[in-house]
């Protein structure tokens, strides 16, 4: 008959024990990698749609705020950047068509003028006489 050994089947027993428990952690260890990986994935899906709504929202909120803006502006009457650059080739057009005429003036007929007044004549000695008064004894004082 065989002789058992205590030791050999103990030892046997507890390598048994281990490997078992070694097949068993690393089969956990497996559906953990496994879970964890469908996790990630799902967390990063997850993670990509909420970060495309939260762009497509605020794509949506900056055209509200844009269309409350122009109502605003319209309502003000403030002048949009169309407006100015409509002004400005009116301007434009206006100063070529002035720059144009200052080349080719229309020649004017000269102007007539008035013909310059003459100073009275002074009548020194015949006024003289008549404005001073006759003295009284009839003598002329000139």
């Amino acid at each position: 008959m065989a002789k058992k050994d205590p030791i050999g089947q103990a030892i046997k027993a507890g390598k048994d024990v281990t490997q078992s428990g070694q097949k068993r952690v690393e089969t956990m260890l497996r559906d953990v990698s496994k879970a964890t990986d469908r996790q990630s994935k799902q967390l990063s899906k997850a993670l990509d749609e909420f970060l495309e709504r939260s762009r497509q929202e605020t794509e949506r909120i900056a055209e509200v705020v844009d269309s409350r803006i122009r109502h605003q502006f319209d309502t003000f009457g403030v002048a949009t950047k169309g407006d100015l650059a409509r002004l400005e080739a009116k301007v434009d057009a206006l100063a070529a068509t002035g720059k144009a005429a200052r080349k080719a003036p229309a020649k004017r007929a000269p102007a007539k003028r008035a013909p310059a007044k003459r100073a009275p004549a002074k009548k020194a000695a015949t006024t003289a006489a008549a404005s001073t008064p006759p003295a009284p004894n009839g003598e002329s004082t000139s």
